[in-house]
């Protein structure tokens, strides 16, 4: 059963996007509009300025260096989507999804704005139908700087790392590692990148979070194998990521696949995938747990 959040600016968000109606075909087609009024909202901080209380297009206009006409305007197009709201007194205000586009906020959506909704991810995105084609990326290289990976906490509360002795990251950034050694105070942790060479041998676990959805099989069944052979037979691993759902249920990894098809060839993956990849390198999962975001995790021991 997923774990669902039912408090928190999380769960608001949930129970605004029930009452708002279906989207239409034409809402759809026109998806890239609202994506850049939302990037640029986001650039100029429009949500940090009205942190503070409502304010006129002309005051926040003062404070983000922008011009009032062009900031009025944006406004009322996000309003009309329930992004911003504006008052009797022609003052805007914050509302729920606005919120989150604070750089502040516990759980800020800012960093993913300014990624997906930039001219880098527009030049990625116009490459669609050459990769659709040609079943690989079309540019050089991946554009538009790094990925959000999201907050660690949710895989912190969903697993318990009481007692856990040593643990390497692999392939990460640290943000997970620093999570669990704050758990586990008494843990010793490693963070480790695969292109340095073999992993620190016998830790209790291994973590690789968002790690083999960037990379097609062969590359993915290295990592694995690395980890396969530093694994004391005690020892687990915990693989951090989407697992897709079969059939027509909904998930946003369903579009993040598209997306890693674009720009570095890589996949997510369904629990049969996993299961089998998993098993090519060693691995028998042996349960999956759900957390409080999109990912989950898989919990794998040597076979």
């Amino acid at each position: 059963m997923a774990v669902v959040a039912t408090s928190g600016p999380r769960a608001l968000l949930r129970r605004w996007h029930r009452r708002r109606p279906e989207p239409s075909m034409l809402d759809l087609i026109q998806g890239h509009r609202i994506a850049a009024a939302i990037h640029v909202a986001a650039r100029l901080g429009i949500a940090d300025v009205l942190a503070a209380g409502p304010r006129t297009p002309g005051e926040i206009a003062l404070r983000v260096d922008a011009d009032p006409d062009g900031v009025r305007r944006l406004l009322r197009a996000l309003a009309a989507a329930e992004i911003f709201a504006v008052r009797p007194d022609g003052r805007y205000e914050l509302t729920p999804p606005a919120d989150t586009l604070r750089a502040d906020h516990p759980e800020s959506l800012r960093p993913a704005a300014l990624f997906w909704g930039g001219p880098p991810q527009w030049e990625n995105w116009g490459t669609l139908l050459d990769v659709v084609r040609e079943g690989a990326p079309v540019l050089p290289a991946p554009q538009g700087g790094d990925e959000p990976v999201g907050p660690p906490e949710p895989v912190v509360a969903a697993y318990d790392f009481t007692g856990t002795g040593t643990v390497v990251e692999v392939g990460g950034r640290g943000e997970l590692l620093a999570a669990v050694l704050r758990a586990a105070p008494h843990a010793r942790g490693t963070l480790h990148d695969p292109a340095e060479g073999p992993l620190p041998a016998d830790a209790d676990c291994y973590l690789l979070k968002n790690v083999l959805h960037d990379h097609p099989e062969a590359p993915a069944l290295r990592i694995l194998r690395g980890v396969r052979e530093a694994i004391a037979p005690h020892g687990r691993l915990l693989v951090v990521e989407a697992v897709l759902p079969e059939g027509n249920t909904p998930h946003p990894a369903k579009m993040t696949d598209l997306e890693k098809l674009l720009t570095v060839g890589g996949r997510e993956r369904t629990e049969r995938d996993h299961r089998a990849l998993l098993a090519q390198a060693g691995f028998e999962l042996a349960r999956i747990i759900p957390t409080a975001s999109p990912l989950s995790i898989l919990v794998a021991l040597p076979a």
